[in-house]
């Protein structure tokens, strides 16, 4: 399983131009060797002063072209990953979506909701899992970053994936999970609320396969754009999660 969300990673330093200061300098000495050959040779013949001038100029060349290429693939670069975030970030938002809809504590097929209604007359560890209930808070805050300006870079998106994969892992764990270990030993009360627990157990592990099929293709995607993705942090989403088993039986959980 990947890593979690991890917002303290080191950017590589930025160069603010395509030319180091060594290479400066060897231009600045060209140009000056080439106004030097004029004012000496520039009696001699015309051949003979093309094949002087000739040479500071492949040197020239041969400094600027590969600091041109550098320039040339960054901006590539930066408007392939520009196009690869504009064509994925629609459907991280619709995940968020979702996922809003399944801990809506007002929305009945929620699993929040369920626990809620039962932590009154049911046992205690019922009443400790929605006593310490924090994923809304945490996930309200993830949304209000979504509604600001797009990620410009790769590692910011892929930042942003790895926290909404993070979060759907801890509700999954501390809340789909824990609720399946305490009822497979204390059945609730009334049964038939075992209707809506399956009903929303298997909507939920559907939605977790959606966001492992997600996050596999954003990595991927990734990866053509950054191979060395790796080696900036732990930014790649994770794709794979624990699903509960039925409500209904004493079973492990299955992956």
């Amino acid at each position: 399983m990947n890593s979690h969300f991890d917002p303290f990673v080191e950017q590589a330093p930025k160069k603010s131009w395509f030319l180091s200061e060594p290479q400066l300098r060897f231009l600045t000495a060209l140009i000056s060797l080439a106004i030097v050959l004029i004012g000496v040779f520039g009696h001699q013949p015309k051949n003979v002063l093309i094949l002087l001038l000739l040479i500071p100029a492949i040197l020239l060349a041969a400094t600027l072209l590969p600091g041109l290429f550098s320039l040339i693939r960054t901006a590539y670069n930066s408007f392939r990953t520009k196009r690869y975030i504009r064509a994925e970030y629609p459907r991280l938002e619709r995940l968020y979506e979702k996922l809003l809809q399944f801990t809506d504590q007002s929305d009945g097929r929620s699993l929040r909701y369920i626990l809620r209604n039962l932590s009154v007359s049911h046992n205690e560890p019922i009443y400790h899992l929605v006593s310490i209930d924090y994923i809304r808070s945490w996930i309200e805050c993830y949304g209000a970053g979504l509604e600001l300006a797009k990620p410009a870079s790769l590692l910011t998106f892929l930042q942003k994936c790895n926290e909404l994969t993070a979060i759907i892992g801890e509700y999954n764990r501390n809340y789909v999970l824990n609720a399946q270990k305490i009822f497979e030993t204390a059945p609730p009360n009334p049964a038939h609320i075992l209707n809506d627990l399956e009903k929303f157990r298997e909507e939920f592990a559907h939605y977790l396969r959606e966001v492992e099929e997600w996050a596999t293709s954003i990595k991927n995607g990734a990866l053509r754009i950054e191979p060395n993705l790796y080696r900036l942090g732990r930014v790649i989403p994770c794709n794979s999660f624990e699903k509960a088993n039925t409500f209904t039986k004493a079973k492990p959980a299955i992956s």
